[in-house]
């Protein structure tokens, strides 16, 4: 048995050393909305990045809406680093799996995701939710930032013995 906590100890403790301290600043915001429409590629933004590093941090843009998503897109990284983007909506399913079928539905909510994951499949480390009031016609009408939280190594906190 102690051999066996001997074991897990070690992996535990060679897991967080291999864990890089920092992983994500990189935040992305949305400048304007600069067209908007219910089919594809008709819905686009103009948007920002800034903090990027050159990590592995991957764009992801999720579309919902009426409990259906019609866009989950892993984009891959920032081709040109810091620095604007124009970013349009549209099928594709890169990122995961998609339940609606475009085009959206007219006079009804639209709910944009913006996001960096840690790597391909990886865990969001940063998300800004856009609200359009609707596609025909409609305006943004939340913009919030979700999670903007660096991932930090545990093993740079130290608990005194």
């Amino acid at each position: 048995m102690k051999y066996l906590i001997f074991w897990i100890t070690g992996l535990l403790t060679l897991s967080l050393l291999s864990m890089p301290d920092y992983l994500s600043s990189a935040t992305w915001t949305v400048d304007s909305l600069n067209t908007i429409g219910c089919n594809q590629s008709k819905t686009t933004f103009s948007t920002t990045v800034s903090g990027y590093t050159g990590g592995n941090e991957r764009f992801r843009t999720i579309v919902d809406q009426a409990g259906l998503r019609y866009m989950d897109e892993d984009a891959g990284k920032p081709s040109i680093g810091n620095g604007s983007y124009p970013w349009r909506l549209y099928a594709r399913s890169s990122g995961g799996p998609t339940t609606g079928t475009w085009p959206l539905a007219e006079n009804t909510p639209v709910t944009v995701h913006f996001m960096f994951i840690a790597g391909p499949g990886g865990a969001t480390v940063f998300d800004r939710e856009i609200v359009l009031s609707q596609c025909n016609g409609g305006t943004i009408t939340s913009d919030q930032v979700l999670m903007d939280k660096p991932i930090v190594n545990p093993r740079l906190f130290r608990v005194p013995l």
